[in-house]
């Protein structure tokens, strides 16, 4: 089905008099409206968990992207929140709601696992690491692990008989499923902060490999292009920033890319891998790329190479247009992360339109403040013909009950009843 062709759903004006006049036939919900979920279970009983997800359902939502443990899928390494966690899943699915679920491991990768691994963790110049969950993708045994737990996830998920409520798989590139190095936020840094992520024992030794395939072992060729004297391939060590501009630091900084392109197409093979073993014979969920930041302008790396560091964008390494070409590759939908901006929504449109692809782009606020305009959210997505929405985050329009409307609650109100206006719909249970 084409992309831009979004079926007419239930008018706006009889969903609205449906939900106020309190009748007994449910108003429809859209697949295309995703919320995702912050719920703190431990605060509400199963009534209270029921209403809260009510709300929602009412609004038009037809997905409910959540998680269905803390960290990882394992039932012998879970706490009493991984057994909350999926009677709550269960009652979203008895409740009429389609899940959206990130699988891959890669940010749910148990603490046990680093407690016993420390050098797996991604470490910076100044020897520290993110909290749990950021794996250096240069760690020998990472793709194992991010296979296991990406088996264990579909397994689980059959086990317990859910695979056929799940409407959308992110597959997951990274942190909170995008496919950056960690981000300034993470180590309390200021956002624009950001740092290069290259210095654990696994990424020093791989990039004196690498340079030493990338140079056909003429070491003397390298030593020449970067201005060095090293004696041995084993000496080969990655600079400091602004201590190596030009060809080097530019070679430095392509490594650094092609490594986390490495482990992307990876995962992303290997979730597809899972849906058509787990879904064999009958129709399988959407697989969706999320999409981070701004896209790197052309010459970005180049001009980074010459100065000898590179801005947040470089050191986080958005790579939109290789993203998209990858989703559209694998028959993956896109989501962009960041649908506030408007500016970049366009180019990633544009992009699309130019590669002649038919790829599907949700749209997915930033938490915070562009929450509370889902206004602007609704008309970037009509202006631009998207998808869908992924609303970060539900408590955006609830009080701290996690049942209660706030003041934001009738914006998302408007902007659902406009959007259920172009979107297709499904009769809510």
């Amino acid at each position: 089905m084409p992309r831009r062709n979004l079926l007419a759903g239930a008018s706006a004006l009889s969903w609205l008099w449906a939900m106020r006049s309190g009748v007994a036939a449910p108003p429809p919900v859209s697949d295309r409206l995703s919320i995702a979920d912050t719920i703190d279970l431990h605060r509400l009983d199963q009534s209270q968990q029921q209403a809260h997800l009510d709300i929602f359902r009412r609004l038009g939502f037809g997905i409910l992207r959540t998680s269905v443990s803390q960290r990882g899928f394992d039932p012998l390494r879970a706490d009493i929140q991984h057994h909350e966690r999926l009677d709550y899943v269960r009652m979203a699915v008895r409740s009429g709601y389609r899940l959206k679920l990130q699988v891959g491991g890669w940010s749910g990768v148990p603490d046990t696992f680093e407690r016993e691994h420390p050098d797996a963790k991604i470490v910076n110049r100044r020897g520290e690491s993110p909290p749990p969950g950021y794996l250096s993708p240069w760690y020998p045994g990472l793709r194992a692990l991010l296979a296991a737990e990406t088996q264990t996830a579909f397994n689980y998920l059959q086990v317990n008989g859910l695979l056929g409520a799940v409407g959308a798989f992110i597959v997951d590139l990274g942190p909170a499923g995008e496919p950056i190095y960690p981000a300034g936020w993470v180590m309390r840094q200021r956002s624009e902060d950001g740092m290069f992520w290259f210095y654990d024992v696994h990424a020093q030794a791989a990039f004196g490999r690498d340079m030493q395939q990338k140079y056909g072992n003429d070491l003397r060729r390298a030593n020449s292009e970067w201005t060095t004297r090293f004696a041995d391939w084993s000496q080969v060590q990655i600079p400091e920033p602004k201590t190596k501009p030009g060809p080097m630091w530019r070679d430095v900084l392509l490594w650094y890319r092609d490594a986390k392109r490495a482990i992307v197409r990876f995962q992303i093979e290997t979730c597809a891998a899972m849906v058509a073993r787990y879904y064999r014979g009958i129709a399988a969920p959407q697989m969706l790329v999320l999409l981070p930041g701004s896209h790197l302008p052309p010459g970005a790396i180049e001009r980074a190479a010459e100065e000898g560091e590179g801005g947040y964008a470089i050191k986080l390494m958005f790579d939109t247009d290789w993203l998209i070409d990858q989703a559209h590759a694998h028959g993956c939908a896109a989501q962009y992360t960041g649908a506030e901006n408007e500016t970049e929504i366009r180019y990633i449109e544009e992009y699309i339109r130019a590669h002649g692809y038919d790829l599907p782009l949700w749209a997915e606020n930033a938490g915070g403040r562009p929450a509370l305009d889902p206004g602007h959210l609704a008309d970037v997505i009509l202006r631009n013909g998207l998808f869908g929405l992924d609303y970060v985050n539900a408590g955006a329009v609830l009080q701290a009950d996690g049942v209660t409307p706030n003041a934001v609650m009738p914006r998302l109100t408007e902007a659902c009843a406009r959007l259920l206006q172009r979107l297709p719909t499904r009769p809510g249970r």
